[in-house]
Formats: C-alpha cells, sequence, structure tokens
C-alpha cells in the first residue's frame, strides 16, 4: 500500500471519526435542550402555581377587609342610632315636663285666692317635673354653652 491509499485510509478514519464526534456532539446538543426545555417547563408551571395561590390569598385579604369595613360600618351605624334614640327621648322627656309646668302654671294661675285644694295637683306636678329634669340630666352631657343660655333649666327649691 502506498502512501497515497495510507493517506486515503487515515483520511476516512478522520472522516468517521469526525461524523461520530458531530453525531455525538449533535446528541449532547439535543440532550441538553431537552433538559433546558424541561427546567423552562417546571419553572414556569411553579411561577404558575405561586401566581394562583397570590391570588387566593390577595382575595382572602380583600374579602376580610371588606367583612372588617362592613363590620365597622354597621357598629357605625348602630352607634348613630342609639344616639339618636337617646335625642329622642329626651325631646320627648323634655316636651311632657314643658307640658306638666305648663299645667302647673295654669294651675297656680287659675287657683283662688287663699284656697289649698289644689295644693296636692300642684306638689304633683312639681315633683314628676323635677323628676323628669333628672331623667334628662342623667342621660345627656352638661350642654357646651354658656351657663347663661336659654337652654338651661333654672331649678328651685321647694
Amino acid at each position: 500500500m502506498g502512501v497515497v491509499d495510507q493517506a486515503k485510509s487515515v483520511a476516512g478514519m478522520a472522516g468517521d471519526v469526525a461524523k461520530k464526534g458531530a453525531s455525538q456532539a449533535g446528541d449532547q446538543a439535543k440532550k441538553r435542550a431537552a433538559q433546558a426545555s424541561e427546567v423552562a417547563r417546571k419553572g414556569a408551571s411553579q411561577a404558575g402555581e405561586v401566581a394562583k395561590k397570590s391570588a387566593t390569598q390577595a382575595s382572602a385579604v380583600a374579602k376580610k377587609s371588606a367583612t372588617q369595613a362592613g363590620q365597622v360600618a354597621m357598629r357605625g351605624a348602630t352607634q348613630a342610632q342609639d344616639a339618636l334614640q337617646g335625642l329622642v327621648n329626651d325631646l320627648r322627656l323634655r316636651r311632657k315636663a314643658d307640658s306638666l309646668a305648663r299645667q302647673l302654671g295654669y294651675l297656680i294661675a287659675h287657683e283662688p285666692k287663699g284656697k289649698t285644694a289644689l295644693k296636692d295637683e300642684v306638689d304633683h306636678l312639681a315633683d314628676e317635673i323635677r323628676t323628669l329634669e333628672h331623667r334628662i340630666a342623667e342621660s345627656t352631657p352638661p350642654p357646651a354653652g354658656d351657663p347663661g343660655d336659654d337652654d338651661t333649666v333654672v331649678k328651685t327649691q321647694h
């Protein structure tokens, strides 16, 4: 065998080795690409699960916040209703006291001089007025105005 034939044989073997190396490199590249694809798929799946969990948690927080806001609003509405009911009760008591005071004034004004027949009725009305004034004072804070305001009730000893 001549040098040319040996060179051809070596070149053929080198070509076979190169072909085999290229094939192995291609197989290795395919394997790496498949691994990269699997890692990317797993990462995307995990990211989706995290996003879903975060959305669920955000929804739960929003629901809890809305519930708490509703409860606060209900307490505020109840307190406002209680305050209004207190004002209505005070107004009712004040009107009753005014009516009794008017009746008392009429009794005194129309009682004949020197007669004490209506004294028991006058005492009864005066006692009721004092009781109502006491109930009003217990249910309301003192007025914010000056002590001499027109709304101030003047109490006298009997």
